[in-house]
């Protein structure tokens, strides 16, 4: 398995184990913190703009899905994200929800952005969830919310393109976890060793996201050094960090990582933990 199919393998099992934490509130970042945190990207960037759709699947009388288009619309064109003609390759959708609360109104958005790695789809997402007090100016409240989603996008999609110099010190500017995890990510992918001390500070967080994130990146980079720190950390963890050391152990493949492996295979008491670490023993080995 290649560390780029490791990463896809980690992106799915993320998907799907979404759940299991609380939804993060993104509106704080400004739009423009994109462009502070990460370099500008060169005219090869795959960060580009198709198309957007937006619909509301309610309040769009209270904000209609024109306005938010041109909120968004204007979220990248600040970020100087260039428009292109790319069919489905760059297309973003965004779906909103007002709804009245006791004290307010409360907006929740989620939005999928598709752009191109290479011959690549890489799917990058962002969601908002934020209540809007009684006496807020709505407009200017979810103007501000939508001018956070595009530069959280932003941000997560220039991760992969930022200089591998630059990557590895990134993190300790980061808070919003989801950033957090699309970092660990981008450092795995682009198999950047030089954040391995970065990603070891993560091994122990308690976000299981963040942890597990970091914990593949390890993995895909090669840090041979962590398997004792990676075993550890899936004492009563959550599912979502097991199968990612399951993962990591994989793709360091020493003598010492197929040996938990080995034990995980028949007597994990989980049994997907136990076919994955069975699926794993097939890689080829790198002995110590």
């Amino acid at each position: 398995m290649s560390r780029q199919l490791a990463g896809l393998v980690f992106f799915f099992v993320l998907v799907a184990c979404r759940g299991d934490e609380p939804p993060v509130d993104e509106t704080d970042p400004a739009a423009e913190a994109a462009t502070e945190r990460v370099p500008a990207s060169p005219a090869t960037d795959p960060c580009v703009l198709s198309s957007i759709v937006v619909s509301a699947e309610g309040g769009g009388e209270l904000i209609p899905e024109e306005r938010v288009q041109a909120w968004i619309e204007e979220g990248f064109q600040g970020l100087k994200v260039p428009r292109v003609d790319r069919g489905a390759a760059g297309g973003l959708r965004v779906v909103y929800l007002l709804t009245p609360v006791e004290q307010g109104t409360s907006l929740g958005v989620k939005a999928l952005w598709e752009v191109m790695d290479g011959h690549l789809r890489q799917p990058i997402s962002a969601d908002v969830a934020q209540d809007m007090g009684p006496d807020a100016d709505l407009d200017l409240a979810a103007q501000g919310a939508f001018a956070g989603l595009v530069g959280d996008l932003v941000f997560r999609c220039r991760l992969g393109t930022a200089p591998p110099d630059v990557l590895p010190g990134l993190a300790s500017n980061i808070e919003d976890p989801e950033d957090l995890v699309a970092w660990a990510r981008a450092c795995g992918d682009r198999d950047i060793s030089a954040c391995g001390d970065g990603l070891k500070g993560f091994i122990e967080d308690e976000r299981s996201r963040v942890a597990a994130a970091a914990i593949v990146a390890l993995g895909q980079i090669g840090a041979a050094d962590v398997v004792p720190a990676i075993v550890k950390r899936t004492a009563r963890a959550a599912p979502l960090v097991i199968r990612a050391a399951v993962i990591a152990l994989g793709e360091l493949g020493t003598d010492e990582a197929r040996r938990y492996l080995t034990l995980w295979s028949s007597g994990h008491p989980d049994p997907d933990v136990r076919d994955m670490a069975r699926e794993m023993l097939e890689l080829p080995s790198n002995s110590d």
